[in-house]
């Protein structure tokens, strides 16, 4: 019997809850049927191992371990029995819709320069209520942009070249959290290819209890900051301080929280820097400042932990056109509509311009 095209790879620890939604949506309902299902039970102590055995499913391969030992290096293993020659990944909890293994499997056929495949991706919560829609860049210039301070690509969504990605050694195991957004780092390091389809081929759950939701902490800051320090001294050929690093992945990500007025500053001045240095153009990197500026006074509300850093966003949101930025023209209302009701939220806050 050939190998198959695809290996799809979850790494689970009591999934009961939300596990079978997501099997339905590869063995019941992928339109391309050329995969291996590769299970890696991470010791769970509920009713996982008996929901994925009722399926009755040759596809499906499942492997324990006997002891609970963490996404990564339950990933890692996964991989290395893998036979796919792409690996396309999945978590508990999360769907792939019908089409998404052909779409992928067509377009990495056709475009054997590109390593990484992602998705858009819709956001769902635990009652099934739709929370929004992530599109991730679709340019190689927009990806590498993207790679200085947060994922480019939707890990649930991701379709790799599986020798490539064996060749870096798998998922890096002294990253807990974020292994996805470092290795997708060390191959852009390493000048492969990474590409994002515009269609939503995949959703994912939105829980308390989720992966992402219980380690978005302290330790997800650390981790950015090594990714991101890597990223500008080895693809930017800049040198920047760990602290500097965590200040741009807190401004980016986390809306400047913690950081003080000088931080917020010395953040803005080495992101534009790096971008510089990378040839980025200049509205691209206005595009950037403008979101998070946009972002933070949302969030702000009626008032201001800092005020300087609230009195600096809006200075910035005034000073810049922002219809003339490289914002897609379905968001150009939204972001209108917004920009406006800024001056109705703070109408009677004085701000010293």
């Amino acid at each position: 019997m050939s190998d198959p095209t695809v290996t799809v790879l979850m790494a689970v620890y009591n999934g009961e809850k939300h596990i079978r939604p997501t099997i339905d949506s590869i063995i019941l309902c992928q339109t391309f049927k050329e995969f291996e299902f590769i299970i890696v039970n991470d010791a769970s102590t509920d009713a996982t191992v008996d929901l994925i055995k009722s399926y009755k499913e040759s596809r499906i391969i499942l492997h324990h371990n006997k002891k609970n030992i963490g996404q990564t290096k339950s990933l890692n293993i996964g991989l290395n029995f893998a036979k796919g020659k792409y690996i396309a990944r999945i978590d508990s909890g999360d769907v792939s819709l019908p089409m998404r293994l052909r779409k992928q499997v067509s377009f990495m056929e056709n475009h054997p320069e590109i390593t990484i495949l992602g998705t858009s991706a819709f956001r769902y919560y635990d009652n099934g209520r739709l929370l929004n829609v992530v599109h991730m860049p679709d340019s190689q210039a927009h990806i590498l942009q993207r790679i200085f301070y947060a994922s480019p690509v939707v890990h649930i969504s991701a379709m790799m070249k599986r020798d490539a990605v064996l060749h870096f050694g798998g998922y890096d195991e002294e990253f807990d959290v974020l292994a996805d957004y470092q290795l997708w780092s060390r191959l852009l390091q390493d000048n492969h290819r990474i590409y994002n389809l515009g269609e939503i081929l995949v959703g994912y759950l939105v829980s308390p209890k989720s992966f992402g939701s219980v380690n978005r902490t302290d330790k997800s800051v650390i981790e950015a900051s090594r990714i991101i320090r890597s990223n500008i001294e080895k693809i930017a050929k800049l040198s920047i301080s760990d602290n500097e690093a965590t200040n741009i992945y807190k401004m980016l990500t986390f809306d400047m929280k913690g950081l003080s007025f000088d931080e917020v500053l010395n953040s803005e001045k080495n992101i534009i820097t790096v971008f510089k240095k990378l040839g980025i153009s200049s509205k691209d990197i206005q595009y950037v400042l403008m979101l998070t500026y946009l972002k933070y006074l949302k969030n702000c509300l009626t008032k201001s932990d800092n005020r300087l850093i609230f009195q600096h966003a809006f200075r910035r949101v005034l000073s810049k056109n922002i219809l003339s930025l490289p914002i897609k023209r379905i968001y150009k209302e939204i972001v209108s509509r917004f920009f406006q009701s800024l001056f109705w939220r703070f109408k009677r806050i004085p701000i010293p311009l």
